[in-house]
């Protein structure tokens, strides 16, 4: 694991407390919730302050971060947004099921939420966008590892570890490949107990800005019945555990049962990776406890998938998605 700069993570984590508190803070308030030395906190708050990042409302009245933080997140944003009818897509599906939803992006080793609607249920599964679970012991990211192009998905798992991981999680790269094609075969993908074995989720691909016809050479069509599953990513909720998606948040499933899938198709060929046909590749994941989501995992995929053609058009996933089964 690469080291880590303190007084990087320090300046994070004083962004957070500000998040929470909602108000100004003294240089007492800082030190006693993070336990710092004064000095230290000080210099701190001082260099936020000189450099704009922070300001006192009113005098001696404590610090508040200005205006700037957000500025400079909108200015990021318009470079690299996540696009809005997808984080439209997160809200609806989960108001629709109830249950925590998000939408994730590659970085790495790891998927990253962009995108989070949590759950209002008191168990649920605790989510938070920035948190980041391994790519390859997930159902998110799986969903992201099945459109990369092969060589990329390959470097990636040459570097991937198992010595985090759920009870049910594959052990080795053979297992994470053949959990790979059984989603691409199936039409989703899906986590039992990979991170935790209180949770549950499922998970597909969404590739977004990809030009039609960019999905490689058309393979077999495929129709029928189809379970889909995939992992959750974030922190379980009353324990508060680590997300079901991956490394840092613990795993899950979810089952929904007696789902008609039909008209799915395959293709073979060059996956679209997250810039690999100029389209970025996004996976959408439902997650919640097992003991509520185990039972809707094929109906909660069947949501994703008509989510997915109502918001992008009826054939986008047919278009945009390579050696997947597209579920109708």
């Amino acid at each position: 694991m690469p080291a880590t700069v303190r007084q990087v993570e320090n300046a994070l984590a004083l962004l957070e407390f500000f998040a929470a508190r909602k108000r100004p803070a003294t240089l007492a308030d800082v030190a006693g919730h993070f336990g710092w030395p004064r000095s230290s906190t000080f210099n701190l708050l001082a260099t936020l302050a000189e450099g704009g990042w922070l300001y006192e409302p009113r005098a001696r009245g404590g610090y508040y971060p200005t205006p700037r933080w957000q500025a400079l997140a909108g200015e990021i944003a318009e470079g690299e947004p996540a696009p809005e009818r997808l984080a439209a897509l997160v809200r609806r599906v989960a108001e629709e099921t109830g249950e925590t939803v998000w939408a994730s992006a590659p970085s790495g080793l790891h998927a990253v939420f962009l995108e989070v609607a949590e759950s209002p249920a008191g168990i649920r599964y605790a989510a938070r966008q920035g948190a980041r679970v391994p790519i390859h012991l997930t159902a998110s990211g799986q969903a992201l590892l099945s459109q990369m192009p092969d060589r990329d998905r390959e470097a990636i798992l040459r570097k991937a570890g198992f010595e985090a991981r759920g009870p049910a999680a594959a052990r080795d790269l053979a297992e994470v490949r053949a959990q790979i094609a059984a989603g691409r075969a199936r039409g989703w993908f899906r986590s039992a107990s990979y991170w935790s074995a209180d949770l549950g989720g499922v998970s597909i691909p969404v590739v977004v800005g990809a030009p039609a016809g960019e999905r490689g050479a058309e393979g077999p069509g495929a129709a029928g019945q189809g379970s889909w599953s995939a992992q959750t990513d974030g922190r379980a909720p009353g324990a508060q555990g680590s997300a079901a998606d991956g490394s840092g948040a613990q795993g899950a499933r979810a089952q929904i049962s007696g789902a008609q899938v039909s008209g799915a198709q395959a293709s073979g060929g060059r996956a679209a990776g997250a810039r690999g046909s100029g389209g970025r590749v996004f996976s959408l994941t439902v997650a919640g406890p097992l003991f509520r989501v185990e039972a809707k995992e094929e109906a909660h995929a069947r949501l994703l998938h008509r989510a997915v053609a109502e918001a992008f058009g009826p054939d986008h996933a047919a278009r945009t998605l390579t050696g997947m089964r597209v579920l109708t």
